[in-house]
């Protein structure tokens, strides 16, 4: 199975470029973190160096229009000193201020939205760029991911101006025995939020509804593949999340003075270790355990007729432990089966810091569950993984269950589905 890794074949780079997508690692448990594939060019983007030359379309039932949502190329350029462009694009982002720091911190992160404005806004997921060269006897990497959406009304007396831009900045390092990564990331966003008040009349006049006051995201990252033998592969590795955003809101929907102030923080920190085991050859099964924690703030101060009033809110999650299991193996030359789980062992607590509220704060804990069945595909330079609905093969396609559908009917073949073609 050609995109398997073997223990002697990890630590060699030109041995790491084990072809795989998105689809891939999630059918392998969510192992995002400690696999090393093509995809880590996202969260690692020093990796783009070990993966010129492919082309790769991301599919998904859970997206919009027909399901083809992203798509992306490698370039390769030069010969005696070589370096790789990704350019990839995307159609399945809405453009509005939220906790998005390129793709790394949503794929790899469990931190939520900790601040949203409400500013209504067109999609308009701009490009991901992707750049990677050779400084020594490391690889470098450098991701850029840009995000623009606005919208006015020019009418003379109805002028609203609302547009929202984000910038993500990713750096990453990788040696040329390929055996850590290290990566930080930046994700700076900025808005404008214009209204009318008294819109239709002479006397119209366009004013600041909303402005930002502050509006950083930060994440740094690493890895490390420490060899234990020709059968294990330890990964211990380690993610910390910082960010801040601000927002001072003049007038209300009415258009009466509102003048109040959202400042809204986060932390998050996640430490584990995963472990490759490759017994046979072409069988690899991938276990990572770890903690998460996140802990967000939110103040809200309002002014009002006796003055000021701030209303303060926290939230904590923890994840003690979270568990990610995933196996693959070759059935045939051109077909692999997968397997995978996560356990999230979750911890919560809510908190109103508001005497009048006490019935708001809450605490508890449960278990998110998820499984995954997927299978890939290898034909010569063409590679399809596909995250397979297992009702596909409970009830069957519509000829074989006399169902179009519906309770007890046939069935969607696959949830989400990645293709890559190697273009050497």
């Amino acid at each position: 199975m050609k995109r398997i890794l073997t223990i002697g074949m990890l630590l060699v780079v030109a041995a790491t470029c084990a072809y795989a997508t998105d689809t891939r690692l999630l059918t392998m448990g969510e192992n995002y973190t400690v696999m090393v594939d093509d995809y880590n060019v996202w969260m690692f983007p020093s990796r783009v160096n070990m993966y010129p030359n492919i082309g790769v379309g991301e599919f998904s039932r859970y997206m919009d229009g027909d399901g083809f949502y992203q798509f992306g190329v490698n370039w390769k350029f030069g010969e005696t000193k070589p370096w790789v462009l990704g350019t990839y694009f995307t159609n399945d982002y809405t453009a509005y201020p939220s906790d998005y720091l390129g793709n790394s911190f949503g794929l790899y992160g469990v931190v939520g939205d900790y601040m949203y404005t409400g500013l209504s806004l067109n999609n308009n997921r701009r490009i991901d760029l992707l750049y990677g060269r050779k400084l020594g006897t490391q690889n470098f990497g450098f991701g850029f991911s840009y995000i623009n959406s606005g919208e006015k009304q020019i009418a003379a007396n109805y002028k609203n101006d609302t547009k929202f831009s984000h910038y993500a900045f990713t750096f990453g390092l990788t040696p040329d025995a390929g055996n850590w990564d290290l990566a930080a990331s930046l994700g700076i966003g900025t808005w404008t939020n214009k209204g009318t008040l008294d819109p239709g009349t002479a006397t119209a006049v366009q004013v600041d509804l909303t402005k930002p006051d502050g509006y950083l995201d930060f994440m740094l990252t690493g890895r490390m593949f420490a060899k234990y033998n020709q059968t294990i592969t330890f990964v211990p590795h380690a993610s910390l999340w910082l960010g801040k955003h601000g927002q001072k809101s003049y007038y209300d929907d009415n258009g009466d003075t509102a003048t109040t102030k959202i400042k809204s923080t986060m932390f998050a920190a996640d430490l584990g270790c995963g472990m490759h085991y490759a017994p046979v050859t072409n069988v690899l099964a991938v276990l990572d355990f770890g903690l998460q924690f996140e802990k967000r703030k939110g103040e809200y101060t309002y002014r009002g007729e006796a003055g000021d009033t701030t209303w303060t809110v926290k939230y904590r999650d923890t994840y003690l432990p979270y568990w990610k299991l995933g196996m693959e193996g070759d059935v045939f030359s051109w077909l692999d089966v997968r397997l995978g789980a996560v356990s999230n062992w979750h911890n919560y607590k809510d908190e109103n810091v508001n005497a009048n509220y006490p019935q708001w704060d809450v605490q508890g804990s449960d278990v998110h569950t998820n499984t995954y069945l997927g299978l890939g595909f290898n034909w010569n330079r063409l590679h399809i993984d596909t995250y397979t609905d297992p009702e596909l093969f409970l009830k069957g396609f519509d000829f074989i269950s006399g169902s179009d559908g519906g309770e007890g009917g046939g069935v969607w073949m696959n949830w989400q589905m990645s293709v890559l073609y190697e273009m050497f």
